[in-house]
């Protein structure tokens, strides 16, 4: 009889939980878009946190939820937590939509400009090459967007000193 009352539990905790998830993630959205800053981090955690528990490794909600922590550590200029977080969250997402999906142009852009903010442009690289295959796809070849990802690539090449790459840029 016990066995029967626990399978009939565990369904409507693991629901409770799914709720408390979505509602902490609009939470999380909801002071975002208001510029509220103090108590994001302890929802967004709390939100990472189940659903770490709840959620398949490869769920889009989990990686939603590594971004909007991200976010706020994005915001409160604490890089070194967002980046890893970004790094997940693009991880999951490349293995649901594909390493070209537009979707993931949000990510790919925070990890350029963490990259470039530390002066790492041997792993910026990668980022910026993804990101110019993805737009010249979604928005087309002569896109404003498209023109800034290539100069910023350009730049790259041209702070590593590497000629060989830069030419090919310059056509």
């Amino acid at each position: 009889r016990r066995f029967g009352a626990r399978q009939t539990i565990l369904p409507l905790i693991a629901e409770n939980y799914i709720k408390k998830f979505q509602r902490l993630n609009e939470i999380v959205v909801t002071l975002q878009q208001q510029g509220e800053t103090g108590p994001i981090e302890n929802f967004a955690k709390s939100a990472k946190d189940i659903a770490e528990k709840i959620l398949a490794p490869n769920d889009p909600e989990y990686a939603m939820a590594l971004d909007n922590l991200a976010e706020f550590y994005w915001s409160q200029k604490d890089f070194s937590s967002a980046k890893p977080l970004y790094a997940q969250s693009i991880k999951i997402q490349e293995s649901l939509l594909g390493s070209a999906h537009p979707r993931l142009s949000p990510t790919l852009e925070r990890l350029v400009e963490y990259h470039r903010s530390q002066k790492e442009y041997d792993e910026m690289e990668p980022f910026l090459l993804q990101l110019i295959k993805i737009q010249e796809k979604a928005l087309g070849p002569y896109h404003p967007d498209l023109v800034s990802v290539i100069n910023q690539t350009a730049e790259v090449y041209r702070l590593q000193k590497d000629p060989a790459k830069l030419q090919p840029m310059l056509e």
